[in-house]
């Protein structure tokens, strides 16, 4: 029998994390807390103030999760989180650190010093990421010194194997592979299949790498003397530059809070992405009925690895416009085509949430 349920035992996970920001990563975190073995506690804490679009009332009132906010925006609060989160784990029986993000894992690092179990999700190939977003020299140095924090937390884990394959690379050879989940219900309780779905649709933060702009000249060159459009759901830096370009066909919606009931109305999801992890707005898409097209990158790879040949996946080059264009006319031309619902039961938050929850029970077996 289970040691925690044999002696009635909670395990504390404190779950750090910058903000709750609606985006991938609280995405994640919100999908982890929800499904949790009972043998676990979860507690939030943010190390920044909540903006406008914020998850918070969400984790509170729906999950009933506790969640403090400690700290402030800055490196320089970091002793005082230090100092506050040492006292909390404790006073805990079981306590583990769980971190989200560069700063959370400088903390987690710091705190495996006094013997804390620590635990890091790695949501994303910081080796290509930070020269993107910092520039060479800055984001060089900030990817080191995020590699340096993930080897002295205890248990860092990636999103994807392909992911975990970079960080082994890297002389990571702690890291493992906890796959990305989503509440699959929520998407699969929309979902349509009917040959009256029209349009392309894309979605997330618009930025550099995520490569919205050759989504768009590629529609636009797919779809010249037609009727069809391609939606673009969300906000971010490149968003002015992307409306910049006047492109026909190409409407602008901003945020979406409940994306599973826009998503169903689509025939094809689109995702040029240079880098990712495992991202959930294509598992999210394939649960909707639609067909979806993907830069060829190992993530993406992963994806259809897992989903089977059964699933309406296509690939083109990263950043080929011509390949893409190709591929957006021959996806709205033939007829509507679903991925098996059976063949995304892998992508469930509840396995993920299960793996989860083994890992922090493992901690102290290992005692």
């Amino acid at each position: 029998m289970d040691f925690f349920v044999q002696k009635d035992k909670r395990i504390t996970v404190f779950y750090l994390i910058s903000t709750l920001r609606r985006c991938g990563a609280t995405a994640v975190l919100y999908n982890t807390v929800a499904g949790l073995d009972k043998a676990i506690r979860p507690v939030v804490i943010t190390i920044a103030p909540e903006d406008a679009d914020s998850m918070r009332s969400a984790f509170e009132d729906i999950l009933g999760c506790k969640v403090i906010q400690i700290g402030s925006r800055g490196w320089y609060s970091v002793p005082g989180i230090v100092y506050r989160l040492l006292r909390m784990s404790r006073k805990e029986e079981f306590a583990v650190v769980h971190a989200h993000g560069l700063r959370p894992d400088f903390i987690a690092a710091i705190l495996s010093f006094f013997n804390v179990r620590s635990v890091s999700t790695i949501h994303s190939n910081f080796f290509l990421d930070y020269p993107f977003k910092y520039g060479p020299l800055i984001g060089e140095i900030l990817s080191f010194a995020h590699s340096i924090f993930v080897s002295l937390i205890g248990s860092p884990v990636a999103v994807s194997t392909s992911l975990e394959q970079v960080f082994r690379s890297q002389g990571l050879q702690k890291v493992r592979c906890i796959l990305n989940g989503i509440d699959l219900n929520r998407f699969l309780g929309f979902r349509r299949v009917d040959e009256q779905k029209r349009n392309a649709v894309a979605f997330g933060r618009i930025v550099n790498l995520k490569r919205f702009d050759v989504i768009s000249k590629a529609f636009q060159e797919a779809t010249k003397g037609s009727k069809e459009q391609l939606h673009i759901y969300g906000e971010g830096p490149m968003l002015d530059a992307l409306k910049d370009l006047a492109l026909e066909n190409v409407v602008f919606f901003g945020n979406e809070k409940n994306i599973e009931r826009v998503l169903p109305q689509y025939k094809v999801f689109i995702s040029a992405s240079e880098t990712e992890a495992l991202p959930n707005a294509v598992v999210e898409a394939l649960c909707s009925g639609a067909k979806v097209i993907l830069s060829d990158i190992p993530p993406h790879r992963e994806i259809h690895r897992i989903a089977g040949e059964k699933c309406p996946i296509y690939f083109f080059p990263v950043n080929d416009v011509d390949a893409l264009r190709t591929l957006i006319k021959r996806a709205l031309d033939e007829p509507q085509k679903s991925c098996p619902v059976s063949d995304l039961d892998y992508f469930s938050s509840a396995r993920m949430s299960k793996e989860y929850s083994d890992l922090y029970k493992s901690l102290f077996e290992e005692d």
